[in-house]
Formats: structure tokens, sequence, C-alpha cells
């Protein structure tokens, strides 16, 4: 731990990640975030996957930066310049912590859907994280069917993120929902028609009246 001083691996060690290693440090360390505008624009959703670690351990983020650009997911993706797309950012130590931080993040929204997505959902998950994983893609869904742009689809994705990550533990004074009742309430609005239409060839949203980036944040 802190009183370690010898951080360097022999000269023949190689770190080797596999999915099912990456899934375990994933419920381990990882964190699924949406950060929603409740204040102006319905439509501002920003997905963001992390993994967070001490500068000690940057080679072995950037070995799981390697992984993910270079899994058969990503080579389909059609996506250029992966090593872009997946970020590693080192800030200075906060003041309750003795080591400089290293975030490996990704928020590009295709990379999400096309690689990380079929990636998670290709195992079995062994801890609770997989419920903020659930609820995290349940967001997505939502929004790839614009019913963030109806009020009660906005309300609900509220409920959503009120139910992650730290939200979701005891210490948190956010109100608890029925697990059951809300994965209900998900499934129902994903049944629902989606608030996009095409018109004109062009993307309408029949919630609003009005095309798609008429009148909201460019896309």
């Amino acid at each position: 731990n802190r009183k370690r001083t010898d951080f360097l691996f022999p000269s023949w060690h190689k770190i080797q990640i596999t999915r099912y290693w990456l899934l375990g440090f994933t419920e381990a360390e990882g964190m699924f975030n949406v950060k929603q505008d409740k204040q102006s624009y319905k439509g501002n959703l920003a997905f963001r996957y992390t993994l967070s670690q001490s500068d000690l351990d940057l080679a072995l983020l950037e070995a799981i930066r390697d992984f993910f650009i270079n899994i058969p997911e990503a080579k389909l993706s059609g996506l250029t310049s992966l090593d872009n797309i997946v970020h590693i950012n080192v800030r200075k130590k906060r003041q309750d912590h003795y080591k400089n931080e290293a975030t490996l993040s990704v928020t590009q929204w295709r990379f999400i859907k096309c690689v990380l997505i079929p990636l998670f959902d290709s195992m079995s998950w062994f801890s609770q994280k997989q419920h903020d994983y659930f609820l995290w893609k349940s967001i997505m869904l939502l929004k790839e069917k614009g019913h963030h742009y109806s009020e009660d689809g906005f309300k609900l994705i509220q409920l959503i993120i009120n139910q992650m990550n730290k939200y979701r533990l005891s210490s948190s004074d956010s109100s608890f929902l029925d697990r059951e009742w809300l994965d209900q309430k998900i499934q129902d609005k994903l049944r629902e028609k989606s608030v996009y239409e095409n018109k004109n060839g062009r993307i309408w949203i029949s919630t609003e009246n009005r095309y798609l980036n008429e009148g909201g944040v460019s896309k």
C-alpha cells in the first residue's frame, strides 16, 4: 500500500487485459455517469464511462486503452482515430489523496453504443455495478427514441439518475425506489413510439413541434 516505494515491474513483464478481467475491474473501479442539464435544455444528456487509479498505475490504464481500441467491436464500429476517443488524463492530487489521479474516460456516443455496450452485454456481471450499467444503458435507449424531449420521459430519466452510483448507497440522502417498479417503468417507456419522426428527410420532434437542432443545442 502506501509504504511501498518500488513500483517497477521486471523488464519482461507485460500487462495482459482480458474481457472478463476488464469486467471485474470495472465492477470494482468503474463508473457509469449521465450528466443532465435540469434547468435549461432537455436534450443535453452527456454519457461517460470512467476508470480511475493513482498515476502509479498509468501503464495499466494505457493497456486498457489499447485493449478497447483493438477489440473486434472497435474494428467493426467504423470509427477512426480511436486513440483520441479513449482519453487518459492525469490531475494533481487532491488534499485527501497522497498520489496524483489518472483517469481513463470515454464520452463519445458512437463508441459507447458500438463498442462498450456490446462488450459489456456479452458477459455475465457479478456485482451491484450491473444495476448502474443497466440504468446507464436504459437512459441511452430512451434518448435514442427521443423520450428526453417528452415531459414524462424527462422526469423518468431524472428518477433513473437519482438511483445510480452513490445515490443507491445506504449513506445517500436520495430516496430509494422499488427496483422492479423502476425497471418496469423503463420497459413501458421503451415500448412507446419514438418521439422522432421523419419529415421531409429531416428529424422532427413530435413533442416540441420542431426539427432537431432548431431551437436547441447544435449537434
